[in-house]
């Protein structure tokens, strides 16, 4: 059996020599003799005898290195083992670190992400920030514009207003010319009215005056007078109107009216000329308390200036007559 040498050559222990041996190696003949052959460059072995006791001394060291080489081997599989075992620590804390750094490459993805979303939001805001600034600039531009319209336009009304105030004055006046000459052409016209109902208990043959009924007029002028007295009788009791006016040239005129007796309504038509002043031109007699009116229509050529005043009385001072609001008294100069 051949056992490889240290330098290259072939160590054989058995009992019948080797087949094909080299120059340098061994041959241990187990068949009995202890004799140990070299084999040499000319291939013949050389013989060297061996004692027994150094061959019992080489076995034991043989024995020894081989339970040394065992204890090696041992100590070689426990540290192979114990590479092994690192190694699959290894390999599990590559496998952690592999993951953990998977993770926080992760986790580095997605920040980039938000970063890059809040990156592009600042943009846009700053877009947003420009186009409002832009904007701020521009209302700016178009308020002092517009303060400076307002400014132009505010001198302009001003001065427009004084303007308008000689203009509407001027134009007050033209109007006022205007109305005096329409005014002399178709008559001045006065109108008075009762503005509140007024109580006459007056039994005096002139009567009372009521108030407001009164009617300015001019000598030489020609004056058309009309009117309506709307009247209501506390009691059944008789009524009278009265004109009092200054001495006229010539007058003429009527005054109509209700004269109810026991339901029965008959119209009475009072007339009268330029001598009826202070006299009763119109009287009827109410048996009922019924809302009733008088209508007056005349012609007065003034020969001295004065007042044409309208009274009324009644027969009992018990029995006042109330001449009611909207009554008037209307005159027009035709001359």
């Amino acid at each position: 059996m051949a056992r490889p040498g240290a330098q290259g050559f072939e160590v054989y222990i058995q009992n019948s020599a080797p087949i094909a041996p080299s120059p340098g190696d061994f041959w241990f003949d187990t068949s009995g003799a202890t004799v140990l052959n070299f084999r040499t460059n000319f291939g013949n072995w050389l013989a060297v005898s061996i004692p027994t006791a150094a061959l019992n001394t080489l076995s034991d060291a043989v024995s020894v290195l081989s339970q040394n080489v065992s204890v090696l081997s041992q100590a070689v599989s426990v540290v192979s083992n114990a590479v092994s075992i690192v190694s699959q620590a290894v390999s599990v804390g590559d496998a952690a670190l592999s993951v953990r750094i998977d993770t926080q490459s992760q986790s580095i993805s997605v920040l980039s992400q938000q970063v890059s979303v809040i990156s592009q939001a600042l943009s846009a805001l700053s877009q947003g920030v420009s186009v409002i600034s832009a904007q701020l600039v521009s209302a700016i531009s178009i308020h002092n514009v517009l303060s400076a319209a307002v400014s132009v336009m505010s001198t302009t009304l001003s001065n427009l207003g004084s303007v308008a105030t000689v203009t509407l004055s001027n134009a007050i006046s033209v109007i006022s010319q205007q109305v005096s000459v329409i005014s002399a052409g178709l008559g001045g016209l006065q109108l008075r009215v009762v503005s509140l109902a007024q109580g006459v208990s007056s039994t005096a043959a002139a009567g009372i005056a009521v108030s407001g009924l009164s009617i300015s007029v001019a000598a030489g002028g020609i004056y058309q007078v009309d009117g309506k007295i709307m009247y209501r009788m506390s009691a059944a009791d008789a009524l009278g109107i009265i004109l009092n006016f200054p001495a006229m040239v010539f007058a003429a005129g009527t005054v109509k009216g209700s004269n109810l007796l026991t339901q029965l309504t008959s119209v009475v038509v009072g007339t009268f000329d330029e001598g009826a002043s202070n006299s009763v031109i119109f009287s009827a007699i109410m048996s009922t308390t019924s809302t009733a009116i008088a209508t007056l229509d005349a012609i007065f050529n003034v020969s001295a200036a004065g007042t044409i005043q309208l009274n009324a009385r009644v027969s009992a001072t018990a029995n006042p007559v109330s001449v009611l609001a909207g009554s008037y008294l209307r005159a027009y100069r035709i001359v």
